[in-house]
């Protein structure tokens, strides 16, 4: 079987943004509030930098999936990437319930209210049955239509994040209710995220076919649209809104945050498109192969996620001065990246790859 062909300034952004998580949990977590200065320049770039990760995972999240999709020779409703999506989406949701419960509490048959909160991982893994649930229903349009249904999703979820930024649904249980706004204390929810991962998914449909052979061009295409967002964001939501003052609430124009942040997302994508040779192998790029593993290994070590006891309680949060935060913040990112890493090249894992291999060649 052919290997699936690597995109590898993914893998590279994917390793940055997981890093950048990684830091920022940290720093956010145990940084005093005395040294949160807005006056101060490391402070704000550290605060404007830590903005953008989530977009990039969101945003990659959508792209990688689709692009894969799109290379299967098997397309519509029998591809067998809809029903891998499918499963992924679910291991996902499982995974952040795991992280979010208490194996201590289970013992005495004691589930605690931070089980039922949603965190990253969920909504990542139920944007992923989104995208698998609209690449179904679309599977007999054409791809041009199927591109301006994701980008047209997008817009609609930027344009009315003043809705559901605060909305409530009283009637759902808060089980649910907590994947859909942040009234019920989810960390992540769907809406706005789910905006990123369907633009994610039409860059990949945009550049599926030409990607590798127009890496500058498309570099320079996002990194123009990216420098428009950024700094053009408020213009064109008030072009918008004064277009369609029946369907669009003004009040998107006091903060467009999210087109804002969709341009530094561009931008990352083109940086590290113009660096793909620079990322053909190494660290970086294991890392980035590897961030489901990492997400795992930090919330546990950090949070305390199903063992109970994580740094979060052993060192005081809210206590630690700026150096201390980012010497912690680099002595806990190597730490997890060690033992990640660590485990993927030891002996153990490689018998156990190669026992499966052994077994999927023999059926």
């Amino acid at each position: 079987m052919n290997q699936k062909p690597r995109l590898h300034f993914i893998d590279a952004l994917r390793a940055f943004a997981i890093l950048m998580m990684l830091q920022g949990h940290f720093v956010d977590t145990f940084l005093s509030y005395e040294s949160r200065d807005t006056s101060s320049v490391v402070y704000n770039i550290w605060l404007y930098c830590r903005g953008f990760t989530a977009p990039v995972f969101f945003t990659v999240t959508g792209f990688v999936f689709t692009y894969l999709l799109l290379l299967h020779p098997t397309q519509g409703r029998k591809n067998p990437r809809l029903k891998k999506g499918l499963f992924r989406g679910l291991e996902l949701i499982a995974w952040g319930y795991v992280l979010r419960s208490n194996i201590w509490g289970l013992f005495i048959g004691q589930i605690y209210p931070n089980f039922f909160i949603t965190d990253v991982l969920h909504i990542i893994g139920v944007n992923l049955i989104f995208l698998v649930a609209i690449y179904w229903l679309c599977a007999n349009i054409s791809r041009g239509a199927l591109a301006a249904v994701l980008v047209s999703f997008t817009l609609f979820v930027f344009l009315s994040e003043p809705f559901y930024r605060m909305a409530e649904f009283p009637n759902l249980p808060s089980m649910i209710g907590t994947y859909l706004t942040k009234i019920n204390g989810g960390v992540f929810y769907i809406f706005p995220w789910v905006g990123f991962v369907s633009i994610g998914s039409f860059l990949a449909l945009l550049m599926k076919d030409t990607l590798k052979a127009a890496f500058p061009q498309w570099s320079l295409w996002l990194a123009f649209s990216g420098i428009v967002l950024i700094f053009m964001s408020s213009s064109i939501v008030e072009v918008i809104v004064s277009n369609f003052p029946n369907l669009v609430d003004p009040e998107v124009m006091s903060s467009p945050y999210l087109f804002h942040r969709l341009g530094d997302t561009f931008l990352l994508f083109s940086l590290f498109m113009i660096l793909e040779q620079r990322f053909r192998e190494g660290l970086f790029l294991e890392i980035g192969q590897r961030t489901l593993s990492v997400y795992i290994i930090h919330y546990m070590l950090l949070y305390g996620g199903l063992i109970g006891y994580g740094l979060k309680l052993i060192i005081t949060p809210k206590g630690l001065d700026g150096w201390e935060s980012a010497f912690g913040a680099l002595g806990f990112v190597l730490t997890v990246i060690f033992i990640v890493l660590g485990y993927y090249h030891s002996e153990y894992y490689k018998k156990k790859t190669s026992l499966k291999k052994n077994k999927t060649q023999s059926t």
